[in-house]
C-alpha cells in the first residue's frame, strides 16, 4: 500500500473512532437526561405517577356530597377564592398559626404565608432527594411553637424545627406507642388533648399520644342506603371543642363534638380534589390538589360559623 494510501486509512479509522466516542458521549448524555427528567421535574413525576401508571385504569370521580351517604344540612358556596402565590403546586396541607399560613406541597415542600396569602415569607425544601421517590408521601402538617410535624406515606412521623436561617432542620421524628410505619397519614391536627390525624382507609381518628382509636359517630345522618365505605378522610382541623374533617369523591366538611365525637354538621362545598383545611377566624380554608398538566386552583374560603349559627337559629 503506498503511504498515501495507509495515511488515508489512518484518518479514517480516526474519524470512525471520533464519531463513535461522540456517539457515545451524546447517547449518555441523553440518557442522563432522560433520568433527570423523570426522577426530579414535574413533568416527569407526572408522566410516571398520573400517566403512564394510570394507563387503563378509571378515573376516579369526584361528586358533590348530596349523592354520597350523609343527608346534607347544608350547602356552602365560598365567600372568597384566594390565588396560590406562583411556585406552590400541589398543596397537600394547610394551618393557619400566629397570622401565618403554613402550605405544605407533594414536593415536600413547606412555604410561609402572610394570612392575607399575598407575601411568601419563606420556602423550604424539607426533603432531598430524587422528586419521583419523595412525591405525594407529606399529606398533612401541624406547627406547634417553631416546630413542624409533617404525616403522610413518611414510614414514621418526621419533625422539623426553625433554624437560625430561617429555614426548617428535621430531627428526630415523633415518639408514637403506635406502630405508624403500615399507616398511611391523611390529616393531623392539635386538640388540647395532643395531637389527633385522620388515616387512609379509615373512619376513625387516632389520637397519636395514645395510639387510641377515636370512633366517631355518624348517627342520624346515615341515609337509608348509604355506605360509609365511599367516604375518606383527606384533612383535619380542630378549634374550640370541635373537628372539621374534610371528605374526599363526596367533598365536605363534616363537624363532630371533640368530646362526643358525634356527627354534628354536614356541609357540601364545591366538588373537587380537595386536600386539606385549616380553621381562621370563623372561616375553613381548603387547598386543592392538582396533576401537573391542570390549573392552580385557588384556596376556597367557607364561612363555617355563620352557617352553624344560622342552622342553629332555624332548630
Amino acid at each position: 500500500m503506498t503511504e498515501s494510501g495507509q495515511s488515508l486509512r489512518r484518518i479514517t479509522r480516526s474519524l470512525i473512532q471520533f464519531l463513535i466516542s461522540w456517539k457515545g458521549l451524546i447517547l449518555a448524555a441523553v440518557v442522563l437526561f432522560l433520568a433527570y427528567s423523570i426522577l426530579n421535574t414535574r413533568l416527569g413525576v407526572h408522566l410516571v405517577l398520573d400517566v403512564f401508571t394510570e394507563l387503563g385504569e378509571e378515573e376516579e370521580v369526584i361528586r358533590p356530597a348530596s349523592q354520597g351517604p350523609l343527608k346534607i344540612s347544608a350547602v356552602l358556596t365560598p365567600v372568597e377564592t384566594i390565588p396560590l402565590p406562583e411556585g406552590i403546586e400541589q398543596p397537600s396541607g394547610i394551618k393557619h398559626r400566629n397570622r401565618k399560613v403554613y402550605i405544605s406541597t407533594d414536593q415536600v415542600e413547606l412555604f410561609v404565608l402572610g394570612v392575607d396569602f399575598k407575601e411568601t415569607k419563606s420556602s423550604t425544601v424539607l426533603r432531598k432527594g430524587p422528586l419521583l421517590f419523595k412525591q405525594g408521601i407529606l399529606e398533612g402538617i401541624e406547627v406547634q411553637e417553631g416546630r413542624l410535624i409533617g404525616v403522610g406515606e413518611l414510614g414514621e412521623i418526621p419533625v422539623w424545627v426553625k433554624d437560625s436561617y430561617g429555614g426548617w432542620l428535621e430531627v428526630a421524628p415523633l415518639s408514637v406507642s403506635h406502630p405508624v410505619k403500615a399507616l398511611e397519614f391523611t390529616g393531623i391536627a392539635q386538640t388540647p388533648d395532643g395531637l389527633v390525624a385522620t388515616v387512609e382507609g379509615s373512619l376513625e381518628l387516632l389520637a397519636l399520644k395514645t395510639a387510641t382509636p377515636i370512633q366517631l359517630s355518624f348517627g342520624s345522618f346515615v341515609k337509608e342506603d348509604g355506605d360509609l365505605l365511599g367516604l375518606a378522610f383527606s384533612g383535619i382541623a380542630y378549634h374550640d371543642g370541635a373537628y372539621f374533617l374534610l371528605t374526599e369523591q363526596y367533598t365536605s366538611v363534616l363537624v363532630f363534638g371533640a368530646k362526643s365525637a358525634a356527627l354534628q354538621y354536614v356541609f357540601e362545598v364545591e366538588p373537587s380534589a380537595a386536600a386539606d383545611l385549616s380553621y381562621y377566624d370563623g372561616k375553613i380554608y381548603v387547598v386543592i390538589d392538582h396533576n401537573y398538566n391542570e390549573p392552580r386552583p385557588d384556596v376556597q374560603v367557607y364561612d363555617i360559623e355563620a352557617a352553624m349559627a344560622e342552622l342553629d337559629s332555624e332548630s
